[in-house]
């Protein structure tokens, strides 16, 4: 699989806590293990940055997509636990599937 990976300079400067750290690689690797494993992607585009409300993180990969009935498990529980309920995922109109999610400050 490939990963394609793209920081925000300005969060490359900044000394993330501890705790937000460990949630955004725990974030991002849920998301590309699902997108291989759910979704047989072979390649996965993620972005990372900032916003004025939080932290931004997208994830898009090349798979089959989301499936109707893929509504629960590790990552949606994580997922909504990091961000208060505020992402999204869903497929995109080139194939494939895209989270995305902000981590309020």
């Amino acid at each position: 699989m490939e990963v394609r990976l793209r920081v925000d300079p300005r969060l490359e400067a900044r000394s993330l806590p501890g705790s937000l750290q460990r949630t955004v690689d725990r974030i991002v690797e849920e998301a590309i293990a699902n997108a291989y494993r759910h979704g047989g992607a072979n390649v996965v585009e993620v972005q990372v940055g900032l916003s004025p409300a939080g932290m931004e993180i997208e994830v898009a990969d090349n798979g089959s997509g989301i499936q109707q009935e893929a509504e629960s498990g590790l990552g949606y529980s994580l997922f909504g636990t990091a961000t208060a309920e505020g992402w999204v995922i869903g497929n995109r109109d080139s194939g494939g599937a895209c989270l995305r999610l902000r981590i309020p400050w």
